[in-house]
């Protein structure tokens, strides 16, 4: 699967879709996984020879992926979503392409949690053309139900569907798992980059806005802290609230100090990084004598310096079980390193 890109980009279903269609139309395998999953849930298919991406329709509805028989027939149709929504041809002209007098199958891949909230509104569109019965929710947490005489209807997650494929895949070695896993990787980024529906416990719960608070409290705590020592300025400069957190930023020294950089909660580093929700960061283009500074305390104290191009940082450490006053005394420990070594090598040195 190296013609597939892995850049996220506005048209991320359809690479996770060509990717899906590539493995299933290479691999006798991950054929035959389909036709078992379709077996699980009631549904008898022929023999799927063919697979081919985005096959328009009468309507021009364009399904992601359709699976044939030798026949021509199409008697499987996958559909993908991440955070799109239902176009108007969904779900029920994709319904009316199934043969005939025979089975067939209709499947949605979608992230799973936007399986239980996804079917409600498909199930609701179904239902005013055709006679459903039967409804079925999976051990795995896929919902399933009977169309009309012969058709099924599969709402399955992402993550089943390509581990089921994979788990045949390494059962017979075959040489289509790395494509798998290559895939799996890729719509976990995805994913990942997703709104994700609130959980009721979510929207009943003050947790999440309790923590970030606490978070913003640490920021300023560890700013007050720095002032209150006389090592640090904030002459001329403002608390921030960004997109991605909250900022203070700082004078390094006196407030006539050219030098500075910035206290940060930074949501994007901690989600890129997974190392801390807090870090120091320098001004825009920072001479190379404090990007040496920098990378002197990270080195000295175990930390991984990110260089940006403009910018250079490195994580304050937040550790399960700190109370706020021991979180808040590391990190001005750390940062003090810093202040010191910019107060003894000062930038016209």
């Amino acid at each position: 699967m190296a013609h597939l890109s892995f850049r996220l980009t506005s048209q991320h279903e359809v690479i996770a879709t060509e990717g899906l269609t590539y493995i299933l139309q290479q691999s006798d395998v991950c054929r035959r996984a389909m036709e078992l999953l379709a077996g699980s849930v009631g549904c008898n298919l022929p023999e799927i020879v063919s697979y081919r991406a985005e096959v328009a329709g009468e309507d021009l509805e364009r399904p992601d992926v359709v699976g044939r028989v030798d026949t021509g027939q199409e008697v499987l149709i996958i559909e993908g979503k991440f955070d799109a929504g239902l176009t108007d041809n969904q779900p029920n002209n994709y319904l009316s392409r199934l043969p005939k007098g025979s089975e067939g199958l209709l499947i949605f891949v979608v992230p799973e949690l936007r399986v239980e909230g996804l079917w409600k509104v498909v199930i609701s569109r179904a239902e005013n053309d055709y006679d459903l019965a039967d409804h079925k929710e999976l051990p795995d947490g896929s919902k399933c139900v009977n169309v009309g005489s012969g058709h099924k209807l599969l709402m399955i997650s992402w993550g089943n569907l390509l581990n089921s494929l994979l788990q045949h895949a390494q059962r017979s070695d075959s040489q289509i798992t790395n494509d798998i896993l290559q895939l799996i990787s890729l719509c976990d980024r995805i994913e990942g980059e997703t709104f994700k529906p609130f959980r009721s416990e979510e929207l009943t719960s003050t947790r999440i806005g309790r923590r970030h608070r606490d978070l913003c409290n640490l920021v300023d705590a560890i700013t007050d802290r720095l002032l209150a020592a006389g090592s640090a300025s904030v002459k001329g400069l403002k608390a921030t609230p960004q997109r991605d957190g909250y900022v203070r930023y700082i004078r390094f020294g006196d407030d006539n100090s050219k030098v500075g950089g910035s206290i940060r909660l930074d949501y994007t580093s901690w989600v890129e990084n997974e190392i801390s929700p807090i870090w120091l960061e320098s001004w825009e283009e920072p001479s190379v004598y404090l990007r040496e500074i920098f990378k002197q305390v990270a080195v000295a104290d175990g930390l991984a310096m990110q260089e940006k191009k403009s910018t250079v940082m490195f994580p304050l450490d937040v550790k399960s079980g700190q109370e706020f006053s021991e979180i808040v005394n590391c990190a001005a420990e750390r940062i003090e390193k810093i202040l010191q070594l910019v107060k003894e090598n000062p930038p016209d040195n």
